[in-house]
């Protein structure tokens, strides 16, 4: 079941596998942003990777003070919108997969119908000469839910698979609870940036 998921998770959103071994696709159906709390750091923009013939994360200025991000991995590719938030001085990043990602997609209506896209999130840990982000650790996130399944609003959609139900103000509340908690986000993704092929 797990590798199935793994492979439809590719497939939709374009992660990396080391995204998806550390839960980055624990998705909620609510963005955990207001305007209020987005912040636009021009630090981001640009090509990342974390080694070499690894997926690149490519961000650009999008509208207002949002990014759009292009996933890049062995010829695929995957496009989202981007939010950059802070809560109590907490950088977050917000993806939520672009329209062009259904548009180009080989399949017929009912089945796109069917599918229900979701904000994933990470919060930041640098921005600067290297760019570092934390997801969630769904076995962590499993035991809390055994022991206090009302700890944050969710929805079992599979026997390994959960989706974030809560509204945003919800989201925020469970986030700024455990934004400290070192089981909770576990070691860094680090990546470096990078040029792309034929710049100098």
């Amino acid at each position: 079941m797990k590798r199935s998921i793994a492979r439809l998770a590719r497939k939709l959103f374009g992660v990396s596998a080391l995204v998806i071994l550390f839960s980055g696709c624990i998705p909620s159906l609510q963005p955990l942003y207001s305007e209020k709390d987005v912040v636009f750091d021009k630090g981001l923009v640009g090509s990342w990777s974390e080694k070499e013939d690894s997926a690149v994360w490519a961000f650009s200025k999008g509208d207002g003070q949002s990014y759009q991000l292009t996933i890049e991995e062995k010829g695929n590719s995957s496009p989202f919108l981007v939010h950059l938030f802070k809560l109590d001085e907490q950088l977050y990043l917000d993806l939520y997969p672009g329209d062009k990602g259904f548009e180009d997609w080989n399949r017929e209506t009912f089945f796109k119908a069917a599918v229900v896209p979701g904000h994933l999130f990470f919060k930041v840990g640098k921005i600067g000469e290297k760019f570092t982000i934390y997801a969630m650790q769904s076995e962590w996130l499993k035991q809390l839910l055994d022991k206090d399944a009302t700890a944050v609003p969710h929805s079992k959609i599979a026997e390994d698979r959960l989706v974030f139900t809560g509204s945003t103000e919800e989201m925020q509340k469970f986030l700024r609870k455990y934004q400290d908690d070192h089981e909770t986000w576990g070691d860094p993704a680090e990546f470096k940036r990078v040029e792309k092929s034929g710049s100098k």
